[in-house]
C-alpha cells in the first residue's frame, strides 16, 4: 500500500503500557511525513518533466521524418532535373550534328559547283 505524508501523519498506534514514547513516535511520523510528501512531490515534477521530454522527443522525431522525406523529394527532383538536362543535352548534340552534315552537304555541293564551274 502505498502511503502519503497525510496517512503517516494521521497513523494512530495502540497504547500499552511498556510502549513507545509518543511525542518520539510522533516527532518521527513527522518527518517520515515530510519526507514522503517531498519525495511524492519530486516524484510528480519528475514525471511531468519526463512527458514534456518525451513529448518534445516525438516532435522532434516527426520533424525528422518531415526532414527524411523533404531530402528524398529534392533527391529525385535533382536527378528528375539531371536526366532532363542530360537528354537536352543529348538533343541539342543530335540537332548540332544534324545542321554540321547539312553545312557540309552544302558545302560540298559549292565546292563542287566552283568546280565545275
Amino acid at each position: 500500500m502505498n502511503y502519503s505524508g497525510i496517512d503517516i501523519q494521521l497513523k494512530d498506534f495502540k497504547k500499552s503500557m511498556r510502549g513507545y514514547d509518543i511525542n518520539e513516535v510522533r516527532v518521527f511520523l513527522d518527518d517520515l511525513s515530510r519526507q514522503v510528501e517531498s519525495i511524492s512531490y519530486e516524484n510528480k515534477v519528475l514525471k511531468d518533466k519526463l512527458r514534456e521530454k518525451e513529448l518534445s522527443l516525438l516532435e522532434f522525431r516527426e520533424r525528422e521524418e518531415t526532414l527524411k522525406d523533404t531530402m528524398l523529394t529534392a533527391q529525385k527532383v535533382t536527378e528528375n532535373i539531371r536526366n532532363e538536362a542530360n537528354r537536352e543535352a543529348t538533343h541539342i548534340i543530335n540537332q548540332a550534328k544534324v545542321k554540321a552534315a547539312e553545312i557540309l552537304g552544302n558545302a560540298r555541293f559549292r565546292m563542287k559547283s566552283t568546280l565545275d564551274e
